[in-house]
């Protein structure tokens, strides 16, 4: 179930760096929770996807290219409150590993050439660290 999770995080944070990776152009640019929003997937009955997210999340990019963003795990939210406890408790076993931590970079340069209000498709590397766990990703 970890993996299964880890699996959706990493789509969700990879979209997000990949997001975070167009705004590098604007130096020091923010991650926060009214621009910013972390899905995750959980499947029930094994054909029932419903679609949660995290409430806290904070991190930004530098003018170097790096990025990294902290996920508070307390706080998923999947719109029932028994759910959510259980999910932090026994999933995320949030008292042990209260956070998942991701970091990338991207090359400086490319990301200066970049227009306001435009995008480019990069491939880096990702890391994400998640019950102790660090994965290194290609995203």
């Amino acid at each position: 179930m970890i993996i299964s999770t880890l699996k959706g995080l990493l789509t969700i944070t990879i979209t997000l760096a990949a997001i975070a990776a167009t705004q590098l152009a604007c130096a020091d640019w923010t991650i926060g929770n009214e621009q910013s929003q972390i899905q995750f997937t959980s499947i029930k009955k094994g054909s029932v996807a419903e679609v949660h997210y995290f409430n806290s999340i904070n991190g930004g990019t530098d003018n170097k290219g790096s990025f990294s963003m902290v996920i508070d795990l307390a706080s998923a939210d999947t719109n029932i409150a028994i759910r959510n406890d259980r999910i932090s408790k026994f999933l995320f076993e949030i008292t042990e590993y209260p956070a998942a931590n991701v970091s990338a970079s991207a090359p400086a340069a490319t990301l200066k050439l970049l227009q306001a209000g435009t995008s480019t498709h990069l491939e880096t590397e990702l890391s994400l660290n998640l019950h102790a766990v660090t994965k290194q990703l290609n995203a």
